[in-house]
């Protein structure tokens, strides 16, 4: 090694670290290939189970390999039809399907949730449109219900995304089971996390989805270990991974699903209850004391929101840098959210003036389920050092007895003002 190189800063809290104990570790680190090749299987089953699952389950190597899939039947089904209708701001993931397999993207805005909804859509759902896609972002749920009457009403298929909402549910089900077809993602950052990893789940075309299924390829068992590797280091060890091995970690490639990927979610899937409990629990306390700031921002309003992520938008982009600043002074890893499609993919023209507006000044932060009472403690102490609950910036260097001054001279204040009156 150099005696110029240098140690690699990483962030006190990460935003993304996975939630893999011994056995994950184990689990990865001795797979073998002869031996342990029926956990898709077995997988599949439990998912099957536990979502309650009536339809076709096909296991991918990620959420973009299903929606590919999905696309690869739907064209051969309906050769006419030539347009998919995806939300602008979203992940990228959504968009490379599309161009992949020859379909034209039609971006439409969003709403104050930043989903898609059923006035954002609805001028876009014409005849030569094949499928529209549903995301519920960062785990709140969409106007599904709306849009797959809307779609119907033009023999539209619904594609529901909840690659970041796995476990969410309402009265009638869990989502991801009750439309024409849903995809799922076990990517980092997601409810279940393996490498990669994904599932189409289709109520329709029960025949044609297995038999277009038959064309995906085999993951390699060397890169998918060289994977597993790469997120022990960079996020256990804290290591930094070279860059040409940083590619193995967002390939997508036509695959199945890798049954060390599927080892890995077998360990996980019956503690998601758990995992959703801990994220709720994490975004409640920080929404509580955000709420004390009085920064201008909204949230997505959502009773059933699993949380998969917590994303602020904000109307003040002064107060919005000055958070994220805050964060990172303290060590604390901010996730940037998305640039609307349409502006970085040229030659593609759509009005969306919500997402224009808002994408700037969108971040999430950090609620994953293994964040340690100090870590939360310190997302909390950088929301609190923004901006006091009565609009007082306190110090970050204020001893006990400060901050005892500091409530007697506030109750002082108010004394004074009652008398006044």
């Amino acid at each position: 090694m150099s005696s110029n190189a240098t140690t690699p800063s990483f962030p006190k809290v990460t935003f993304i670290k996975p939630y893999w104990g011994i056995k994950e570790f184990f689990g990865g680190t001795f797979y073998r290939d002869v031996g342990d090749n029926n956990s898709i299987e077995i997988l599949t089953k439990k998912f099957r189970n536990k979502l309650n699952i009536k339809g076709t389950i096909i296991p991918t190597s990620s959420g973009r390999t299903a929606f590919e899939l999905a696309l690869r039947v739907l064209k051969n089904k309906y050769p006419e039809r030539n347009k998919v209708v995806i939300p602008t701001y979203g992940c990228k993931g959504t968009f490379d399907p599309i161009i992949k397999t020859g379909l034209t993207p039609v971006l439409v805005d969003v709403g104050k949730d930043l989903n898609i909804t059923p006035s954002t859509a609805k001028d876009y759902l014409t005849t030569e449109v094949l499928a529209v896609l549903v995301p519920h972002l960062s785990g709140c749920k969409a106007e599904i219900e709306n849009l797959a009457k809307m779609a119907k009403e033009k023999n539209i298929i619904i594609i529901e995304d909840v690659c970041q909402a796995l476990g969410g549910r309402n009265s009638t089900g869990f989502w991801g089971t009750q439309y024409d077809m849903a995809i799922f993602s076990f990517g980092m950052g997601k409810n279940l996390m393996a490498t990669a990893g994904g599932f189409l789940v289709s109520n329709v075309f029960e025949k044609e989805i297995p038999d277009e299924a038959k064309n995906l390829g085999d993951e390699n068992t060397d890169t998918v270990k060289k994977r597993f590797e790469n997120v022990v280091s960079k996020y256990f060890l804290k290591k930094d991974i070279e860059f040409e091995t940083r590619n193995i970690m967002s390939s997508y490639k036509y695959n199945k699903m890798h049954p060390l990927d599927a080892k890995l979610l077998l360990i996980q899937i019956n503690r998601l209850e758990n995992i959703l409990q801990k994220r709720r629990s994490n975004a409640e306390k920080i929404i509580k004391e955000l709420k004390k700031t009085g920064l201008k921002f909204n949230l997505q309003e959502d009773m059933n929101n699993v949380y998969t992520k917590l994303s602020l938008i904000f109307e003040d982009a002064n107060e919005c840098s000055e958070l994220k600043s805050c964060f990172h002074k303290m060590g604390i890893e901010p996730e940037e959210m998305y640039a609307p499609l349409h502006l970085s993919n040229a030659g593609l023209k759509s009005s969306c003036p919500y997402s224009e507006k808002v994408y700037k000044n969108v971040f999430n932060i950090p609620i994953r389920p293994n964040l340690k009472n100090k870590e939360l403690n310190m997302i909390l102490k950088a929301i609190l050092n923004v901006k006091g609950s009565n609009g007082l910036k306190p110090s970050s260097k204020q001893t006990g007895g400060q901050a005892r001054l500091h409530k007697i001279f506030t109750r002082l204040k108010r004394k004074t003002k009652k008398k006044k009156h």
